[in-house]
C-alpha cells in the first residue's frame, strides 16, 4: 500500500516549539511528538525563504537550482521538473497545495504557483495578504479547506498535501496582556523587556500554528488516515531576529523537524546531523519513487532504524534577501566555519526583518559592529556562536580542514564565482554599489523602489 504524505510548514519559526524544551504554547505539536521522531540537529540549506523551500523540495542547493533569492523579488527555479511535486504526479499521486508556498510565486499567489509547480489541486483561500490586518485568519481558512478536502477526496489514490502557515512571519500577532517572563527569550539574547515582549508575540503566532496543526492531525485520526500517512512538520529556516534569519548561524539555519512514519507508537529523539536536503530522498525511499534528477541529500531511513550517522557535515549558503550578501558555511557536529564572499564587514540591516528587537540593537550600536568575513566556532563550548576563534592557533588545523572541504564542495556543486555573477534585470534587490552606500539603512531599501514594498 502506498503511503500518503502531509508536509506541514510554518514561517520563520526555527526550532522554537515546545517539543524542543521551550516554554511555548504548542501542546498539539508536543502531543504529536510523542509518536514521532524529533530531530534535534536539523537545518535548512539557506536562511531565507524561497532558497530554503526550493532546496527542500528539490534536494539541491540554491546555486544549483537557480533560486538565489526570493521569488517575489524576481528569482525562480531554472527547471521546475526538478521539483518533487512533478515526480509525485508521475507516480500517480494526487498533489494538493493549501496555504503558503514560496517556490514559484509570492505567498498568496497560489493559483499561479499551482500552475508553475504542477500541483493538481489548489485548496488555498484567495486573498491579498497586505489587506489582512490579522494574517491568522488566512491560516484558519486554509486549515478548514485542507481538512474538508481530506474528508471529501476519493480514498483510493495516495496523496501529497502541502499545508503552509503564514505565521510566524513578522509582524507577530499583537498581545495586549504581556506576561512574557513565562516564555523567556530566544537562546543567545539578553532578557530585556523589549525582547521578552517580542518573544511573547512570537508565542502567540506559534500557538496559532499549533492549533491549526492539531485540527489536521485530529482529522487524520477521524478519517483513519493517521497510520496511512507520513507526516512532516518543519519550518523554512531560523527565527526572524537579528543574527538569525538571513545569517549562516545556527539561529538562522536551525529548524524544527518532527517526522512520523505510519504506525509509529513512541517518541524517538535523535541528535544526528540532518538537512532539509534529506527529506525528498527519504520520501523517495519510503514511497518507492526513483528520483528523476540527482539529489544531494540522504534517506533518513538509517536514522529511523538504527540512529546511524548519514551526514558527517552539512553545507549552507546565503545569496540574496533584500540585499546581496553572499556567504557559504560548513558545519560538523562540533565545528562551524562561515565565509562571506565579499569584503563588506558590516551587518546588512536591510536583510534583518523590521521589529522592535532590530531597533533595540540599532540603538545599542549594531551599525558599528564588525561582521568578520571569516568566522570559526567551536559549538561545544560556544553554541551561540559569539566567540570567533578564526585566528586561534589551537584550531588552525581544524580551520584549514574545514576551509578545504568547503572549497571542494563549491567545486563539486559548480558554485558560481561571485565576481562573475550576472545581475538579472528582474531582480528587485540592492545592487552591490547601493548596499555599500546604504548598508546602514534601517528600512528594506531597494534601489529604484519604495522602501518595504516587497517584504
Amino acid at each position: 500500500m502506498s503511503h500518503n504524505v502531509i508536509y506541514i510548514h510554518s514561517h520563520d519559526s526555527g526550532k522554537f516549539v515546545s517539543p524542543y524544551g521551550y516554554q511555548l504554547d504548542t501542546p498539539h505539536l508536543e502531543s504529536f511528538a510523542e509518536t514521532a521522531t524529533v530531530f534535534h540537529n536539523a537545518f535548512a540549506v539557506a536562511p531565507t525563504c524561497s532558497p530554503s523551500r526550493t532546496s527542500l523540495l528539490s534536494s539541491t542547493y540554491p546555486h544549483e537550482n537557480g533560486m538565489l533569492g526570493l521569488v517575489n523579488r524576481g528569482f525562480l527555479m531554472e527547471d521546475y521538473d526538478r521539483h518533487f511535486i512533478r515526480w509525485l504526479n508521475e507516480a500517480n499521486y494526487e498533489t494538493a497545495l493549501c496555504g503558503i508556498q514560496h517556490e514559484a510565486a509570492h505567498y498568496h499567489e497560489s493559483e499561479k504557483a499551482t500552475q508553475i509547480i504542477g500541483y493538481q489541486k489548489n485548496l488555498t483561500t484567495p486573498t491579498v495578504l497586505a489587506e489582512l490586518s490579522d494574517k491568522r485568519i488566512w491560516d484558519i481558512e486554509n486549515t478548514a479547506n485542507a481538512t474538508k478536502w481530506l474528508e471529501d477526496r476519493a480514498p483510493d489514490t495516495p496523496f501529497f498535501l502541502s499545508l503552509g502557515f503564514y505565521c510566524t512571519h513578522r509582524p507577530y500577532p499583537v498581545v495586549l496582556n504581556k506576561e512574557s517572563a513565562k516564555h523567556g527569550v530566544p537562546n543567545g539574547f539578553p532578557s530585556e523587556k523589549i525582547i521578552l515582549d517580542d518573544f511573547q508575540e512570537y508565542n502567540e503566532g506559534i500557538k496559532h500554528v499549533d492549533q491549526c496543526f492539531g485540527q489536521v492531525v485530529d482529522q487524520l485520526k477521524q478519517l483513519d488516515l493517521l497510520d496511512k500517512t507520513i507526516i512532516i512538520f518543519t519550518t523554512d529556516h531560523g527565527i526572524a531576529y537579528p543574527f538569525g534569519k538571513n545569517n549562516l548561524t545556527d539561529l538562522g539555519l536551525e529548524v524544527s523537524l518532527l517526522l512520523r512514519l505510519p504506525g509509529q507508537k513512541e517518541r524517538r529523539d535523535t541528535t544526528q546531523l540532518v538537512s532539509h536536503l534529506d527529506i525528498v530522498p527519504t520520501l523517495c525511499d519510503y514511497l518507492a519513487i526513483s528520483p528523476k534528477y540527482p539529489v544531494r541529500g540522504q534517506s533518513l531511513r538509517p536514522v529511523f532504524e538504527s540512529d546511524a550517522t548519514i551526514n558527517e557535515e552539512l553545507f549552507f549558503e546565503m545569496n540574496f534577501h533584500t540585499s546581496y550578501e553572499p556567504a557559504r558555511a560548513i558545519r560538523t557536529k562540533r565545528y562551524k566555519y562561515i565565509e562571506y564572499l565579499e569584503d563588506y564587514e558590516k551587518y546588512q540591516l536591510s536583510n534583518i526583518n523590521d521589529s522592535n528587537v532590530k531597533r533595540f540593537y540599532i540603538e545599542q550600536g549594531l551599525t558599528q559592529q564588525v561582521k568578520k568575513r571569516k568566522q570559526f566556532y567551536d559549538l561545544l563550548f560556544d553554541p551561540d556562536e559569539k566567540n570567533n576563534l578564526m585566528d586561534h592557533p589551537d584550531y588552525a588545523k581544524v580551520v584549514a580542514e574545514l576551509q578545504e572541504r568547503l572549497q571542494q564542495w563549491r567545486i563539486e556543486t559548480n558554485d558560481y564565482d561571485v565576481e562573475k555573477l550576472t545581475w538579472e534585470k528582474q531582480w528587485v534587490v540592492n545592487t552591490r554599489q547601493s548596499q555599500k552606500q546604504r548598508g546602514n539603512a534601517i528600512t528594506d531599501y531597494i534601489e529604484g523602489h519604495e522602501p518595504n514594498r516587497l517584504k
